[in-house]
């Protein structure tokens, strides 16, 4: 159990602590959901957040995984990078 709650710390802090500077690089490169009639907010939104998400995820399964897990752990690994590289397409186009 506490296992489940440090990789939940570790998780939530490395993604709080990425977010800021993926925003700042977001807004220097023009990485911005642009608004339009289809879009439910009022502003500009960053399309790199789920970066963020992504390595907070993957830092803290690695991290806090039991040793004794480490070969089922490939397979959520690799379904995290196809869902991963597939959100990161999908942002792009």
């Amino acid at each position: 159990m506490n296992d489940l709650i440090l990789s939940f710390i570790t998780s939530f802090s490395i993604t709080f602590l990425t977010i800021p500077p993926l925003i700042a690089f977001a807004e220097s490169q023009g990485y911005y959901d642009q608004l339009d009639e289809r879009r439910s907010h009022n502003k500009n939104i960053s399309r790199l957040g789920g970066i963020a998400v992504f390595v907070g995820l993957i830092f803290s399964l690695l991290m806090w995984t039991p040793g004794t897990q480490f070969e089922n752990l490939q397979y959520i690994v690799l379904s995290v990078l196809v869902i991963f590289f597939v959100g990161a397409i999908d942002d792009m186009i």
